[in-house]
């Protein structure tokens, strides 16, 4: 890369070059990068694998829309993370197991866990006395009745999201 820049993820990536690769991988024209789009970009453009992307697609997918926007898109870029979930094995294991559990009361895979599925995972985890409304309405940050993924590792705090 040319510009004064050596990596989409330098802060001084001018804004149009990190759109033009956004417009690049968004093959529907939706103003959003759907999950195959987006893991299409992290493994193509960056090297990840296909498991190593699903996780990722669920980390930057904030609100839990299942897209990612620009500005999800662009924030992590920016961000200056560059795979330090993936570069610690412990971190990376430790976000895997969150995965798995978060995909497991997600019963009907729209990425995000509604009010009941957080009460179950939560009870199996053995959170039992816990008001579990007061937590639920903590953890969602985005006010939309749902928990992405992204919301629940910042709960857990076992491997720095923010």
């Amino acid at each position: 890369m040319s510009g004064g820049f050596r990596s989409y993820f330098d802060r001084n990536v001018p804004s149009i070059a990190i759109h033009s690769l956004f417009d690049k991988y968004d093959i529907r024209r939706a103003g959003k990068l759907d999950e195959r789009e987006m893991k299409s970009f992290l493994e193509e453009a960056l090297g990840l694998d296909f498991h190593q992307s699903e996780i990722y697609f669920f980390l930057l997918d904030k609100d839990g829309d299942q897209r990612i926007s620009y500005e999800e898109f662009k924030d992590w870029l920016r961000s200056g993370e560059r795979f330090q979930r993936l570069d610690n094995r412990s971190k990376f294991e430790r976000v895997c197991m969150a995965y798995e559990y978060f995909k497991t009361f997600d019963t009907d895979n729209s990425g995000t866990l509604d009010r009941g599925q957080f009460e179950l995972m939560m009870k199996y985890l053995g959170y039992h006395h816990l008001d579990m409304d007061k937590i639920f309405a903590k953890m969602n940050r985005h006010n939309n009745g749902k928990l992405s993924f992204w919301e629940f590792m910042i709960w857990l705090n076992w491997a720095p999201i923010e």
